[in-house]
């Protein structure tokens, strides 16, 4: 889905730490909320 290569790919904005945390954060909330029934 993403190219997170440091090496071919390094100045995309998807490489970005606090976006990918983001990213993530996002994803597990949809993941924790849906496995909750909410």
């Amino acid at each position: 889905m993403f190219n997170l290569d440091q090496e071919t790919n390094k100045d995309s904005y998807i490489n970005d730490p606090d976006l990918r945390n983001a990213f993530y954060y996002a994803i597990n909330r949809e993941v924790m909320l849906f496995n909750s029934g909410w």
